[in-house]
């Protein structure tokens, strides 16, 4: 742990040192404050070039000076284009936003392990399944949407992001405050994970892109990216392979992935988008390390799924009305999983054993089908109503195979039902109280399949100070439903509820230097517990006991973010999470043991350096730093503890000519050693190489 707080203390003075050549370069040329997306650009060749060139040295000496524009995002401020315009944010909200170049700068192959280094957010990576859980200030609870489609509707939704090829994504914003009410039942408690992808727009006829990657593990990627259209309709195609090893001893994946996009915008100013997506693959054999099964008791464990199959249509539907404003937005989706798991206690292959019940397969199966109704409504000229409906139905099993000989010969079991549904209803009005004051209050009312209908609230103000500065404050109340698989353990399980708070202030500094400190709460109420009984089986949900418990978590956040433009195009970001954690009720395990709940760490800071020398050259330094924490596995009653870990990663691309690009990457460049879940080590020193070519169509 002393050598990654010492690397992270040197990163940290290196981002110090850049903020503060930032605020005097702003000083000293007297920038005014931006008020939304600014482009900050420096240009002029160098001094002492001979005065006899020739046309073609001139235009590589200009290629080689010219700088590229540098974006600065506003943070937390009203971000980009939405599937439909009913899902833009709502006053008080607090929002981040990770652009397709910021992404490929973290040197991270897959969308849910770039988003560690956005403020507030975690990654746990438990190894079952390959299965990466992305939480939202410690919450496990988030919204997914892909395209205004709800994807985090049943179980291991996370899955979804780690498979997504990164390739068609053109922005991800993350909201951490306690949201509005048009995203989703669970989006006042964990928070939204709102995907934005590539349409294709303003490529003319055409612009293709193919790349090779290879690296660590056995890491290879091939792929192949179309996007072509005019500025008002667009379409983009993504198609790649992706497999791997692991570092763990049976760890691997394998993956086929296409995604098909049409944007088209539509006279009168309404819009209409179609959207698919489709995965293949197979991920299989991790196993808990040693000293894991010496704290648990338990002996090796493996699991996989092989194949797994995704498939997501969705559909956007943009309808304007004569009054400015004011419109009528449809999204519509259906997604269809296939998961054959497999698990085993060791070896690497299920033994027969008459005395015992074997149930080493088990599939998971589910079609889901959704859809939101939204109507815009100018009502007024200071107030702005959002009134709608959300629905959405899951039909699925699973379904356990039983070892019936030693030949292998598997008997199908009774499937379990995994359906649900759910149907909402939310209004709320967004109220301009004066030019620099902005309220927005609202309720949205549920009904759950087989629960109690329920309500939940929100309310947000923003208020601009004067140079530049914005004051905000955001509480709302959350609902999360216990699953049919947990009532089948307890059906005495309550819904978990929670309370939340957000009051915060960000400021423009200078046109290139923005942040925003802000405090959260939440107090949760009936918190979902789960771990396995002595001698369960883990593939079997009727082994796992779910009781509840209530807590309150609060902490700090603070974040920057900006551009140095006397560096020869250089943007940073830095940003530091505090949390602190108080249980108020905890129940006993079976044996009478109290139980032991996962503890966030205390503190959390991440930091990155772009830079871009000339058009040709692009370098990224992406570093985070999590302190010491103790983490629970569904396996176990009780909490293990968990050294704090560093890590960076380093990416370098270079234009070697025109279209042509070679990038290269050291992920945990310090070879660090850490888990981010009990039993399940992370990689150390890893490399990836890459060739792409990027040609256009006209």
């Amino acid at each position: 742990m002393g050598r990654h707080l010492c690397w992270g203390v040197c990163l940290a003075l290196v981002v110090v040192t850049v903020c503060g050549t930032a605020l005097l370069a702003a000083e000293e040329t007297g920038s005014g404050a931006a008020t939304g997306q600014e482009q900050i650009t420096t240009a002029g060749p160098e001094k002492g070039r001979p005065a006899a060139a020739s046309e073609k040295e001139k235009a590589e000496a200009a290629a080689e000076e010219e700088e590229p524009e540098i974006e600065v995002e506003v943070v937390g401020k009203k971000v980009g284009e939405q599937p439909v315009p009913s899902l833009a944010p709502s006053p008080g909200e607090v929002i981040t936003s990770i652009n397709a170049a910021e992404l490929e700068a973290t040197g991270e192959t897959n969308l849910s392990d770039a988003l560690e280094f956005l403020p507030g957010v975690s990654i746990t990576h438990q190894g079952r399944r390959y299965e990466t859980f992305v939480n939202i200030r410690s919450s496990s609870a988030a919204t997914f949407l892909l395209d205004g489609a709800l994807i985090s509707v049943g179980g291991f939704a996370a899955r979804t992001l780690y498979s997504l090829p990164l390739s068609a994504v053109e922005r991800v914003d993350v909201v951490r405050s306690s949201s509005s009410l048009i995203y989703g039942p669970q989006a006042l408690s964990g928070g939204v994970i709102n995907i934005i992808t590539k349409s294709g727009k303003g490529k003319g006829k055409g612009v293709a892109t193919t790349s090779l990657e290879g690296g660590s593990f056995d890491y290879y990627r091939s792929g192949i990216s179309v996007g072509q259209g005019p500025a008002d309709k667009g379409l983009f195609l993504a198609a790649d392979y992706d497999t791997s090893n692991s570092n763990l001893e049976f760890g691997g994946r394998r993956l086929q992935r296409v995604f098909l996009k049409s944007d088209q915008d539509l006279k009168g100013g309404g819009a209409v988008k179609f959207s698919l997506l489709s995965i293949d693959g197979q991920r299989s054999f991790d196993v808990w390390n040693e000293e894991w099964q010496a704290f648990a008791k338990t002996g090796p464990a493996y699991w996989g799924m092989d194949p797994f199959r995704e498939r997501l249509v969705s559909l956007g539907y943009t309808r304007p009305f004569v009054k400015a404003n004011s419109g009528l937005d449809l999204v519509a989706w259906y997604r269809s999983r296939f998961h054959h798991n497999f698990t085993y206690g060791g070896p690497i292959h299920p033994v027969y054993d008459p005395k015992k019940t074997v149930n080493p397969f088990y599939d998971e199966v589910d079609d889901t089908i959704g859809g939101d109704l939204i109507l815009r409504l100018q009502a007024a000229r200071d107030h702005y109503l959002r009134l709608g409906m959300q629905t959405y139905r899951l039909n699925g099993y699973s379904q356990q195979f039983k070892l019936v000989s030693s030949a292998g010969d598997l008997q199908r079991q009774t499937p379990s039902s995994t359906d649900t549904r759910l149907t909402g209803y939310f209004a709320q009005d967004e109220w301009t109280i004066s030019p620099r004051t902005h309220l927005f209050y609202g309720g949205r009312y549920e009904v759950p399949m087989g629960r109690k209908h329920t309500s939940t609230y929100a309310l947000g103000l923003e208020h601009e100070l004067r140079r530049q500065a914005i004051l905000y404050a955001h509480y709302g109340t959350g609902v999360v439903y216990p699953t049919k698989s947990a009532l089948a353990s307890n059906p005495n399980l309550k819904d978990q509820t929670s309370d939340n708070f957000d009051v915060g202030i960000e400021k423009h500094f200078s046109r290139n230097l923005m942040g925003r400190i802000g405090w959260f709460q939440s107090a949760i109420s009936n918190y979902f517990v789960s771990y396995l009984k002595t001698g369960g089986d883990p593939g079997k949900s009727a082994d796992y006991v779910q009781v509840q418990a209530d807590y309150t978590q609060s902490g700090l956040e603070g974040e920057i973010k900006g551009a140095i433009s006397s560096i020869r195009s250089l943007t940073y970001f830095a940003n530091y999470t505090y949390m602190h954690q108080e249980v108020a009720r905890m129940p006993t395990d079976a044996e009478g043991r109290p139980l032991q709940l996962a503890v966030p760490p205390k503190g959390q800071f991440s930091l990155g350096v772009r830079w871009a020398p000339n058009r040709r050259t692009r370098l990224a330094l992406s570093y985070t730093n999590v302190g010491d924490r103790t983490a629970r596995s569904g396996y176990y009653a009780l909490a293990y503890p968990l050294d704090g870990y560093g890590y960076a990663n380093l990416t370098v691309s270079r234009e070697i000519r025109s279209g042509w690009s070679l990038n290269a990457g050291i992920n945990n460049l310090f070879d660090a050693e850490y888990e981010s879940q009990p039993g399940f080590p992370r990689p150390g020193r890893n490399f990836t190489f890459g060739l792409s070519r990027t040609s256009s169509m006209e």
